[in-house]
């Protein structure tokens, strides 16, 4: 399969155009016309990611755009420069943060604050002639979906200047100045010359008034028209992006805060003394009366510390319990906070998306309404002015018809008198010829045969005059016909080229609309 360039497919559409720096212009504008108008979330695939460092800005040389910026993941909004000292004053409430960073241009510059970040921009591609469609280059590289309008738009420019061209082509007004009007030829200077017995006079011919001359009328037409490209504002929306906080739910510990914490212990040490007299009853004084009743007592003595310690037992085993319970209540209280939070920003990050759908949407129609207008404005102007045009040249033509009427009436009229004014001549010359015959001077016969021959001369030299003067008319009315014939062809051709213009202005921006539409409306 061939490879196509992109001066072929515009080719296709309005015709030969060989100034491949024009193309190359063209197609640089509306590459970077389109890139301007269509959302960042269209445009992901183009981006680069640049880091600036600490905050002094990244060179944008004229030749990228910023789509968005971040810092630490967290997103920055864009800010206008003029703004920019409020969001590094450290006392002013609307300072930038690590959380909250923003970003500005400034002196062709971008800047993420506080303290640099990254800025994700994309390059205009500079698109020649001699590119393939459909075949990316480093550095040039576009979307698909782009390619088509690309061409369609380079296409309305290159239409725009073929106009422009065109009406150069239609001559500034007729010129005539080729064709000569034919010199009126001076009175004749006889050589007769009278004889001293019976004068003969020469008769010469009086030719009244000036040959007509054709006055050509000024051409002028109107100004065409200024049309604008079609200028959409760029949306300037993102898709949200949700920040979510992790619920800070601390360890819970059992605590025991009421009475002694200390676990309780059984008093041996309660009948150690006891335990020892008794082994003295026993052992040395052997009474054994005695000793029953100290072991009475012992018993009595363990019995009552095994109550207290069972008590003191049940007590803090009450306390474990009740801690455990707070404890558990605690935790489920944090767990609940925690999902009351999450539960709030995920409502928040819902409306965001929902304003975001509204605002897409209003863009959208916007976008829609832009380029109705833009269709019908410039329907208008283009009807407004070929009617304009029209009519001036029509009335154009027929000032020419109307003065090439009055040349031609004129002519007539001149060409009348002067056969009138060779008639009144012949007929005198004859007479004086006849008064000559009746002579029989010999001299006299003589001079009247060259007064003849040199009568007869003149007679040819004003035939040719009256001949010249016929071509003249002739050669007149062949030029403004061409001329004429020229100026209808190039307005038709004009007024044809004036037509696809418009048609691919339409489609130019109705592919914009699908792609500006479409893509936002599935974002």
């Amino acid at each position: 399969m061939s490879l196509i360039t992109y001066q072929t497919r515009i080719e296709d559409l309005i015709g030969d155009f060989s100034d491949t720096t024009v193309i190359n212009n063209a197609l640089k504008d509306v590459a970077r016309e389109i890139i301007n108008i269509l959302p960042p979330i269209l445009l992901e695939s183009m981006t680069y990611k640049r880091e600036d460092t600490n905050g002094n800005g990244i060179a944008l040389e004229g030749s990228s755009k910023i789509l968005y910026a971040d810092k630490g993941g967290y997103e920055a909004r864009q800010v206008h420069a003029k703004s920019r000292e409020r969001y590094e004053d450290s006392n002013s409430l609307f300072k930038a943060t690590a959380k909250s960073p923003v970003f500005y241009v400034y002196d062709d510059k971008g800047h993420v604050i506080p303290g640099g970040g990254n800025l994700y921009t994309i390059y205009y591609p500079l698109i020649a002639y001699d590119d393939n469609y459909g075949v990316y280059a480093s550095g040039n590289v576009v979307i698909q979906e782009m390619e088509p309008l690309i061409v369609l738009g380079a296409a309305v420019r290159l239409r725009m200047l073929q106009l422009i061209e065109k009406r150069a082509d239609l001559p500034a007004a007729l010129d005539l100045s080729s064709i000569t009007i034919p010199e009126k030829p001076s009175a004749p200077v006889f050589s007769y010359t009278d004889v001293t017995s019976s004068p003969i006079e020469a008769q010469t011919v009086t030719i009244t008034g000036d040959a007509p001359t054709y006055t050509a009328p000024v051409l002028s037409f109107s100004d065409f028209p200024t049309v604008a490209a079609l200028e959409i504002s760029a949306s300037g929306l993102s898709v949200p992006i949700p920040v979510f906080s992790v619920p800070d739910i601390t360890t819970v510990t059992v605590a025991l805060t009421e009475l002694d914490p200390t676990p309780p212990a059984y008093d041996y040490a309660l009948v150690d003394t006891e335990l020892g007299e008794l082994a003295t009853l026993i052992d040395t004084e052997e009474d054994e009366e005695l000793a029953r009743a100290k072991l009475s007592q012992i018993q009595v003595i363990i019995s009552n510390a095994l109550n207290q310690f069972n008590e003191e037992q049940v007590l803090y085993a009450a306390l474990i319990q009740k801690a455990i319970i707070d404890a558990q209540t605690a935790a489920a209280e944090a767990q609940t906070e925690g999902s009351l939070v999450l539960q709030t920003e995920y409502q928040e990050y819902t409306s965001q998306l929902q304003k975001y759908g509204a605002d897409v949407q209003k863009y959208q129609v916007d976008t829609a309404n832009e380029i109705q207008v833009f269709q019908q404005n410039l329907g208008k102007e283009l009807q407004v002015w070929q009617t304009s045009r029209q009519s001036e040249l029509q009335a154009y033509s027929a000032n020419i018809q109307n003065n090439l009427n009055v040349f031609q009436k004129e002519s007539a009229e001149y060409q009348a008198k002067l056969q009138v004014n060779l008639l009144d001549a012949q007929q005198a010359q004859q007479a004086v010829s006849t008064d000559a015959q009746l002579s029989t001077d010999v001299d006299k016969t003589n001079k009247l045969q060259v007064l003849q021959k040199e009568v007869q001369e003149y007679a040819s030299v004003l035939q040719k005059y009256s001949a010249d003067l016929q071509q003249y008319t002739t050669e007149i009315g062949t030029e403004i016909q061409q001329f004429t014939n020229n100026t209808q062809i190039i307005m038709t051709e004009h007024g044809l080229m004036a037509q696809e213009l418009q048609g691919l202005q339409g489609l130019y921006a109705q592919e914009l609309q699908l792609l500006t539409g479409g893509q936002q409306s599935g974002g």
